[in-house]
C-alpha cells in the first residue's frame, strides 16, 4: 500500500507531463507537472525513490515517443513486441539512469536544504538532463538522447523561451524545476503547518523571482529584437513529402518509381506557388545522385518551369579500393545541377550504423548501401535564401550543432527527416 500511494502521484505526474508535449501541447501544465512526482519523492526512502525515478523515466519517455516501438517495428520489418523490447532497452540504457540518478539526489538534497531546494532540485534535474543530452553524443557506440528535454514544452510560449539565448533549453527548464519543487514544497509545508509554511513560501518565492526574472528578460527580447521592417526579404518554399511505404523505398525493383513521386508532387508544387526552393526529405532519392545524369536533368527539367532550387537527401558512395557510403542532403540547381551538400555527421545507432555485428538481422539493405559512415565538417549550402546549415533528422536534438551551424554563418537552419520512419517528414 505504501509503495502504490507513491506510485499514484508519479503516474499522475508523467501524465500531465505527456500533456505539456504535442500534440496536446498544455504548457502551462508545465508549471505543475511534476509536484505530485516530487512530493512522493520527498516521502519516500532511498530505495523507493531511485525505483520512482526510473518508473518515471521509462513511463515519461514513452509517453512522449509512442511512435517509437512502432517506428521500429516497420523500418526493420520485424515484429512489434521487438520494437516494444528495443525501446525498452533504450529506455534503460539511456533514460533511466539519469532519472534515477536526480531521484536520489533530490532525496538528499531535501533532507540538508530548505528555503534554497527549489533552486538546488532545478540544478539537480538541469545536471541530468545534460548528462543525458551530452555524455555519449560522438561516441563509437551511441550518442546522446536530449529527447523531450522538460524547457521544450514551452515551446510557442515566446516571453520564456528567449532565455534561450544564453542559457540554451537548460536554462527554461531550471525556471520549470523551480517553479515546481517550490510548490512541491509548499505543498507538503501545509500539511506539516508552522514553519515550514514560512521556509516554504520564501523557497517558492526564490523560484518566482527566477522565472519572472526570465520573463522580463523575454519580454525586453522580444520588445528590442528587429521589426518587420528590418528583417530579410521572404523566400517563397515548397515542402514536398512522398510518404512512400518501406518498400517503394527499399527494393531496387521501385528505383525510379520513387522518383517519379517526387518530381510529380513537386511539380505541383511549382505550379500552385512557384517556390524558389523546394525541399525533399531525408533519403527522399534512393539512388546515388552524382552517377545519375539523366536523374539529375529529370530533376532540372521540373525545377526550371519555377527556376526553382532543390534540397533533397540521398545516399552517397565515394572510395575507390573501399567503397564508404554517407548519408548526404543535396543543394541543386534550377539546371539540376549539384551546388553543394552536407554530409550527417550524428548517425543513429542500429539505423545508420552498427556498432555490434551480432545484431546483423537489424541492417536495412539499399542496393550497395548497408553501413554509412560519419560525415566530417562541410560547407553551408549556398541557397538563394542565403546560407543554410543543415541538421539531419536527430541531429536537430543537439543544440552545440545549431550553434556551430549559426556560428560559421547560417542564415536559416533546415532539418530533413526520413520520412519511413513515421510517416512524416518534418522540416
Amino acid at each position: 500500500m505504501r509503495l502504490l500511494n507513491l506510485l499514484i502521484p508519479t503516474l499522475a505526474s508523467v501524465i500531465l507531463f505527456s500533456l505539456t508535449f504535442p500534440l496536446t501541447r498544455i504548457r502551462v501544465l508545465a508549471w505543475v507537472a511534476l509536484v505530485p512526482y516530487l512530493v512522493a519523492l520527498r516521502r519516500a526512502r532511498l530505495r523507493e525513490a531511485l525505483l520512482l525515478g526510473g518508473i518515471c523515466g521509462v513511463l515519461s519517455a514513452y509517453s512522449v515517443g509512442l511512435w517509437f516501438p512502432t517506428a521500429f517495428s516497420s523500418y526493420y520489418d520485424q515484429p512489434l513486441l521487438l520494437g516494444v523490447a528495443f525501446f525498452l532497452g533504450v529506455a534503460l540504457v539511456m533514460v533511466v539512469p539519469h532519472y534515477a540518478i536526480f531521484a536520489g539526489a533530490y532525496w538528499g538534497l531535501a533532507r540538508r536544504f530548505q528555503i534554497c531546494l527549489p533552486l538546488m532540485a532545478a540544478a539537480a534535474w538541469v545536471a541530468t538532463e545534460l548528462g543525458r543530452a551530452r555524455l555519449l553524443t560522438g561516441w563509437s557506440v551511441l550518442i546522446g538522447n536530449p529527447w523531450a528535454l522538460f524547457g521544450y514544452s514551452q515551446v510557442g510560449f515566446d516571453p520564456l523561451v528567449q532565455i534561450a539565448s544564453i542559457t540554451g533549453v537548460y536554462g527554461i527548464t531550471f525556471v520549470l524545476l523551480a517553479v515546481n519543487a517550490g510548490f512541491a514544497e509548499l505543498w507538503i509545508a501545509l500539511q506539516e503547518g508552522g514553519r515550514a509554511i514560512r521556509e516554504a513560501l520564501f523557497g517558492l518565492g526564490l523560484a518566482g523571482m527566477v522565472a519572472a526574472g526570465a520573463l522580463v528578460f523575454g519580454h525586453a527580447e522580444l520588445a528590442l529584437g528587429p521589426s518587420s521592417e528590418e528583417a530579410s526579404p521572404a523566400t517563397k518554399v515548397a515542402l514536398v513529402q512522398g510518404n512512400l511505404d518501406l518498400g517503394s523505398r527499399w527494393r531496387s525493383d521501385f528505383y525510379g518509381r520513387n522518383l517519379d513521386v517526387y518530381l510529380r508532387l513537386t511539380m505541383q508544387a511549382i505550379r500552385s506557388g512557384s517556390p524558389e526552393i523546394v525541399f525533399w526529405p531525408e533519403a527522399a532519392m534512393t539512388f546515388f545522385l552524382e552517377e545519375e545524369p539523366l536523374y539529375r536533368s529529370a530533376i532540372g527539367r521540373v525545377l526550371g518551369r519555377a527556376n526553382s532550387q532543390l534540397v533533397a537527401g540521398g545516399p552517397a558512395a565515394q572510395g575507390s579500393e573501399k567503397t564508404e557510403y554517407l548519408n548526404r542532403v543535396y543543394l541543386l540547381s534550377p539546371e539540376g545541377e549539384i551546388l553543394g551538400h552536407y554530409d550527417k555527421e550524428y548517425l543513429v545507432p542500429f539505423s545508420e550504423y552498427f556498432p555490434f555485428d551480432r545484431l546483423d538481422f537489424l541492417r536495412r539493405a539499399f542496393e550497395r548501401v548497408r553501413v554509412f559512415k560519419h560525415g566530417g565538417p562541410t560547407p553551408l549550402l549556398p541557397s538563394v535564401a542565403g546560407a543554410a546549415g543543415v541538421l539531419g533528422c536527430n541531429e536537430a536534438m543537439f543544440p552545440e550543432i545549431a550553434a556551430r551551424r549559426v556560428d560559421r554563418g547560417a542564415t536559416y537552419l533546415i532539418n530533413p527527416s526520413n520520412d519511413t520512419w513515421i510517416n512524416t517528414a518534418m522540416f
